[in-house]
């Protein structure tokens, strides 16, 4: 378990790198007109920042590592990693479910399908050789009630694949 964990860890470095890398891109956004009610606005006006996000990790969760931007968690026993780009208004709760060279067809299917009936706002996508539970919002936008329920929505993901892939307990039925 500990190198499943290991290398999913290093996956979502990656991804934090990513992220970094387009913060730190000077060209991009440089056409984006502002409004004023843009993100940086929202932001002021009381929206989900890493401030805001690191003091609802620290009371709902335990910090593993982290630093603004990037946190991996322990929520109720199951890893998170939580990755933020303010510049971008974008975060990201994410946590490994399997290594993806293991997913034979039936499970893509099954996952698919779910993503469309079962999880709700969270979702499963593969990235890094691994399928992820994943929840992406907007971060300013981001309300500490949203927070706390992508939180559990990821968790519970993660944890019912396999059985009833969902979320949560609402199923919506496409038959």
């Amino acid at each position: 378990m500990t190198r499943y964990i290991s290398r999913a860890w290093r996956g979502a470095c990656l991804i934090a790198g990513v992220a970094a890398l387009l913060a730190l891109a000077p060209d991009l956004g440089k056409n984006k007109k502002k409004e004023p009610g843009d993100r940086e606005n929202q932001v002021k006006n009381g929206q989900m920042n890493n401030r805001k996000m690191e003091a609802l990790l620290k009371a709902f969760a335990s910090i593993e590592e982290g630093r603004p931007g990037f946190w991996s968690v322990l929520y109720e026993g199951s890893p998170l990693i939580i990755i933020t780009d303010e510049a971008h208004n974008r975060m990201r709760i994410i946590s490994p479910v399997v290594e993806s060279h293991t997913l034979k067809e039936e499970d893509l299917i099954r996952v698919m399908k779910a993503n469309f009936e079962s999880a709700l706002d969270a979702r499963y996508a593969i990235f890094n050789n691994y399928l992820w539970a994943v929840y992406i919002h907007p971060l300013a936008e981001l309300s500490g009630t949203q927070f706390v329920d992508a939180l559990d929505q990821v968790k519970r993901l993660a944890e019912t694949y396999g059985t009833s892939y969902s979320s949560t307990d609402v199923i919506l039925n496409a038959k």
